[in-house]
């Protein structure tokens, strides 16, 4: 896993926690929890994508494939912790989804998101290197 993949993840907690959290972007503002949708999941996909490329047998020369398995991955995360946000909102009563356009543009953000580490990832050698077969 490259370095800068693990500084991307760091990136995403701080911002979620800190700014997010701490200093109450996510009220404050309009924008920041859109970004934080779209940086974490590019972070996220990449970060997921390098642990399962380094843990299975995975690797494939075909672009399109890569490209198509980090988008997936991405999109599934989204998935995932959007499911997460309505479940405490629903058991917790907490106020993290405002609505079916605040899901919809979560969605869509995550969708960017994981759609630019599907490039990154597809034109950029993340996890190991294929064997020469000489």
């Amino acid at each position: 896993m490259g370095n800068y993949i693990k500084v991307l993840v760091i990136i995403t907690i701080i911002l979620h926690n800190l700014f997010g959290q701490y200093f109450n972007l996510y009220k404050t503002t309009n924008w920041f929890d859109k970004v934080l949708h779209l940086f974490g999941t590019f972070s996220c996909s990449l970060f997921f994508y390098s642990i399962i490329d380094s843990s299975v047998e995975i690797f494939s020369e075909s672009k399109i494939f890569n490209f198509i398995f980090i988008t997936s991955i991405g999109i599934t995360i989204g998935v995932f912790l959007e499911n997460i946000e309505f479940i405490l909102d629903v058991i917790f009563k907490t106020k993290n989804q405002h609505g079916l356009v605040d899901n919809n543009l979560d969605l869509i953000f995550n969708l960017f998101g994981a759609t630019l580490a599907g490039i990154l990832g597809t034109f950029r050698t993340i996890g190991k290197q294929p064997e020469n077969k000489t």
